[in-house]
């Protein structure tokens, strides 16, 4: 629930004017019984959300994920990390241990304000390498 209690708060902040930048892993999109999109369309232009989603995510899947962003008034950028599901597991300790410090070295860099053009990734385990690859999306 941190993905969404983070968006809550955020549109809080909005109220106060300032600044917003999100990171939400795993946002969880999908439901049970209802799409959770309306509060991520309710924010402001203002805000800056990087989306961090496994392409396994059963609860976000890229396809919606990529047609909410198309209507989001607020900027987004995307991380897909191939092979994860909603809780960023798929393929033992290890692989995840890596992608996480891939995705955590890019989420920084965005978060920095340095180049956000690097956002917009996709993050992969390469076996025969056993090493992480950072691909544009």
């Amino acid at each position: 629930m941190g993905a969404r209690a983070a968006v809550i708060a955020a549109t809080e902040q909005q109220v106060n004017n300032l600044p917003v930048h999100l990171v939400l892993v795993s946002y969880p999109l999908q439901g049970p019984k209802d799409i959770r999109d309306q509060i991520l369309l309710d924010l402001d232009p203002n805000v800056s959300v990087l989306f961090v989603v496994g392409d396994r995510d059963d609860m976000c899947p890229l396809d919606m994920l990529n047609e909410l962003r198309e209507k989001m008034k607020a900027k987004s950028w995307l991380i897909v990390v191939e092979g994860m599901d909603h809780g960023m597991h798929g393929g033992g300790a290890k692989k995840e241990n890596l992608l996480g410090e891939e995705v955590g070295r890019l989420g920084a860099t965005w978060a920095s304000w340095i180049d956000r053009s690097v956002m917009n990734k996709r993050v992969r385990w390469d076996d025969e390498e056993s090493a992480v690859t950072v691909l544009d999306l």
